[in-house]
């Protein structure tokens, strides 16, 4: 079912593979894991971008996005205890629920802004 829900439209198969190289990432033994840059910047990033396509992909749904992030970024931190490489922090999970919030909200902002932008050029006030 939910393979068939992120197929149906490309934002939704982008959130979902977001999400996937994240959980890859996260889990992945130390010496597997994919390094861009300072990591609190990758954690942040990571769930910010999942965030944003989240709530895109699932506009009515913000708030259940956010937490829904918010419960993957603690479980997939504390998952992290089957790898006796990785070290799960409380720290790092707050940096990447603090992502997914702020994906979220932009998400949000940026969708309601292109609406009234499109209202604005439907509906001019000076016509």
């Amino acid at each position: 079912m939910v393979f068939r829900a992120a197929l149906e439209s490309p934002v939704r198969l982008a959130a979902f593979a977001t999400l996937g190289v994240i959980a890859y990432a996260t889990l992945c033994p130390l010496e597997l894991r994919p390094s861009l840059g300072q990591p609190n910047w990758e954690r942040f990033i990571a769930y910010a971008l999942a965030g944003f396509l989240f709530v895109l992909a699932y506009p009515k749904r913000g708030g259940f996005v956010a937490l829904g992030l918010v419960c993957a970024a603690v479980s997939l931190e504390l998952g992290q205890y089957i790898d006796p490489s990785r070290h799960p922090r409380l720290a790092d999970a707050a940096i990447k629920s603090l992502g997914a919030v702020s994906g979220a909200a932009a998400s949000l902002i940026a969708t309601r802004v292109a609406a009234s932008v499109r209202k604005a050029r439907c509906f001019p006030r000076n016509a």
